[in-house]
């Protein structure tokens, strides 16, 4: 690679993370592992079992009691009806961002965002990959979010650590880490 190449490829890299379109800890784990790129993962379930059956499922009999008992269809809505099958992928927190900060910068590049039957489903089908996200992955999407109060909104957040599985909810306004990653749907 000439010396002209290598210089236009470190100007396209600082570009993307100073417009928020790569972590910079994403690029370091990339430059470590570069066959660790972020992939999409097919998923599929069906809606008509509903939201708390789609968890209870994702969790596992040994881990239901590590259920939110504030999640349920009164506060998240599935998509619609019958088998949902999707694509996700896991995109990972600029270090300090917010929630809400997360989905106005991915939602500006055209991304759309899983639900938290889409998160169930990615944690049932996919824990290997959820084990990855220390912090857990998050379905922050519009139709994720619960207004508990004027100043508190929570969403959905799962989390895999060998067999302990949970399916708990976060603040959408806190500051998190690159460990926590965000649930989108690839179109």
């Amino acid at each position: 690679m000439s010396t002209t190449s290598i210089s236009q490829l470190l100007q396209k890299i600082r570009e993307e993370i100073r417009d928020g379109r790569i972590a910079p800890e994403l690029l370091l784990d990339l430059l470590e592992n570069p066959a660790r790129l972020p992939d999409a993962f097919p998923i599929s379930y069906d809606q008509d079992l509903g939201l708390m059956s789609l968890i209870r499922s994702a969790v596992g009999p040994d881990n239901l009691s590590n259920i939110c008992p504030a999640i349920h269809i009164a506060n998240f809505k599935l998509a619609g009806r019958g088998i949902c099958s999707v694509k996700c992928r896991v995109e990972a927190h600029l270090y300090g961002e917010s929630s809400e900060q997360a989905m106005k910068r991915l939602a500006g590049h055209g991304h759309s965002f899983g639900n938290a039957g889409d998160l169930a489903g990615f944690q049932h089908d996919h824990p290997d990959e959820m084990r990855r996200w220390l912090g857990g992955v998050r379905a922050i999407g519009t139709g994720s979010q619960w207004k508990v109060t004027a100043d508190c909104i929570l969403v959905p957040h799962a989390y895999v650590n060998s067999s302990n599985r949970l399916f708990d909810l976060g603040g959408f306004g806190y500051k998190l880490s690159p460990k926590c990653g965000i649930l989108l749907l690839e179109m």
